[in-house]
């Protein structure tokens, strides 16, 4: 388990679903998919402000959480590659993200076949040699 993983990704607090969602999806709403927002610029903007008086501390792992939430529980197009955020405008760039998303689940899901192929193979060769 990677240290202190469950403290990074808890699930979102009530002051970032009442505060920094709402924030978060006025910064999307002016992204697009050839110029999208990055994590650290939402990092260094909420870092920037403050509100009912407290600094905002905040990562992109907490970013993360709250994009995930705006598409789960608030069903927004939040789309997202390498190069940052945005609101899909059309059907057509939310199903080229969800293409991609795809695309890369299959990949991982590839080498999960391929690490059981492998252990496969290590318990027999284990099996044989005793």
């Amino acid at each position: 388990m990677i240290t202190l993983f469950e403290d990074i990704t808890k699930d979102i607090t009530d002051f970032e679903q009442e505060h920094l969602v709402p924030m978060l999806l006025e910064s999307l709403s002016s992204a697009t998919d050839h110029r999208p927002v990055t994590a650290k610029h939402l990092v260094t903007y909420f870092k920037s402000i403050h509100i009912e008086g407290k600094e905002i501390h905040t990562d992109d792992v907490r970013i993360l959480k709250m994009v995930a939430y705006c598409r789960d529980v608030l069903l927004k197009p939040v789309c997202g590659s390498q190069k940052g955020y945005y609101l899909a405008q059309t059907v057509e760039q939310l199903q080229k993200w969800k293409d991609g998303y795809q695309s890369r689940i299959n990949k991982m899901q590839n080498v999960i076949n391929s690490a059981n192929a492998i252990e496969e193979n290590m318990r027999h060769n284990i099996k044989k040699a005793s």
